[in-house]
């Protein structure tokens, strides 16, 4: 042990040595390249204020919601009642659950098929205390009056105070490849069919006066 103490330190001498060496060489060639390069230095200060502004970011949403906000939604929007879209698969189920673990009621909106009615009937069996709804339609039509009539219809009786707009899906291939169809399906799924989902339930949210929560989650 004591033959091996003074290899032990030259070692960690040796070490450091070199680590300070390395830094130093690094700092050295950084000089050189920003005096070579002037430009970089702008891009570096970009690039920390960048690392800065999203590490702020990130603390003040772990400050105020983590730590003043409860993540109860059922208590901080006084909600009853929530609507998922494409809450049969994917991420819409894992909202669903959560919600329903919150104890809240959920209105499950997707197409009508195996899937839509599989959940359904897991959430009702899971969730005895709780109440599911199920609207089977297609989100991807370019007439909105063929979805929003069975979800207002659906929901005509509740006060739905949450909104998670979530269904969405891909197309894969060139753009040229693909039917102009499916394009134009794609983009109402993802985007526009959120705009009357949105205003019907937002109208009904200020006629109320109760406070309330539209999200978009939609890929």
């Amino acid at each position: 042990a004591l033959h091996g103490a003074p290899r032990t330190m030259l070692l960690g001498e040796a070490l450091c040595t070199a680590a300070a060496r390395t830094v130093e060489e690094s700092l050295a060639a950084w000089a050189s390249c920003l005096s070579t390069y002037p430009y970089i230095s702008v891009f570096t200060l970009l690039g920390l204020l960048s690392v800065v502004t999203y590490a702020g970011c990130l603390l003040a949403q772990w400050l105020v919601c983590d730590l003043c906000l409860s993540d109860n939604l059922a208590a901080r929007y006084d909600a009853q009642w929530a609507v998922v879209t494409g809450g049969s698969s994917g991420i819409g189920r894992a909202i669903v659950e959560k919600l329903a673990s919150q104890g809240i009621n959920v209105v499950i909106v997707a197409l009508q098929d195996d899937l839509l009615d599989a959940f359904h009937a897991e959430m009702t069996g899971k969730h005895p205390q709780l109440r599911f709804r199920k609207v089977g339609v297609s989100l991807a039509e370019r007439d909105e009056a063929v979805y929003m009539k069975p979800i207002v219809e659906a929901t005509k009786d509740i006060h739905v105070s949450l909104v998670f707009n979530n269904a969405g899906f891909i197309c894969v291939g060139f753009f040229s490849d693909v039917p102009l169809g499916k394009w134009l399906a794609n983009m109402h799924c993802n985007a526009t069919c959120a705009i009357p989902i949105t205003h019907h339930f937002l109208n009904k949210m200020m006629a109320a006066k109760r406070p309330g929560l539209l999200a978009y989650t939609s890929s």
